[in-house]
């Protein structure tokens, strides 16, 4: 049947069980609170750290004028043809260079829109500066990767519907497909 004593022997292994487990959870609760008195008194400190730097910071440097001078746009120019695009990178190398009164973003990003056509060339290609390109680039060229027209077709006999067909390659290219 069921013993008695056996009972009292697995209600006190369960209490001390219980008595370990809450010992642990009090020993973790005190380290707790130690480790958040310590990180309070660390927040708490009256400690400043203070950072400066040496050099003179000056707003003084935008434009007032309306019209970009000479010798800024030129600078623009040359800046850009070299690969500096961003209006901002444009305005740091300005003042590196010791301009004052220099453009805005804005102005900058305006002056190279309305000078990209000079800079960089038309954007779009006729149709018949196309056909001509195609046939002046037939020929083979010397270096194995400069790319070359294979192949054109080219029909303006309908008006409404021009068509330019173009097949490019490089030597490189063409003696890896003969390999295979």
């Amino acid at each position: 049947m069921y013993d008695l004593e056996s009972e009292s022997e697995v209600e006190s292994s369960d209490e001390s069980e219980i008595m370990d487990t809450e010992e642990i959870a009090m020993e973790l609760y005190q380290e707790l609170n130690q480790n958040s008195q310590k990180e309070r008194k660390r927040h708490n400190s009256q400690q400043v750290n203070f950072m400066r730097d040496q050099t003179e910071h000056d707003h003084n440097y935008q434009n007032l004028n309306k019209r970009l001078r000479k010798e800024i746009k030129n600078r623009i120019i040359e800046l850009y043809k070299i690969g500096v695009t961003a209006p901002l990178n444009i305005i740091y190398t300005l003042r590196k260079d010791g301009n004052v009164n220099l453009p805005s973003q804005k102005q900058i990003s305006n002056f190279i829109a309305r000078k990209k056509k000079n800079l960089k060339g038309e954007n779009q290609i006729k149709f018949c500066e196309l056909a001509s390109w195609c046939a002046k680039n037939c020929s083979l060229p010397d270096d194995q990767d400069q790319a070359f027209v294979l192949d054109y077709q080219v029909s303006s006999e309908k008006k409404n519907d021009p068509y330019i067909r173009l097949m490019m390659s490089t030597k490189y290219l063409l003696s890896i497909a003969s390999k295979e």
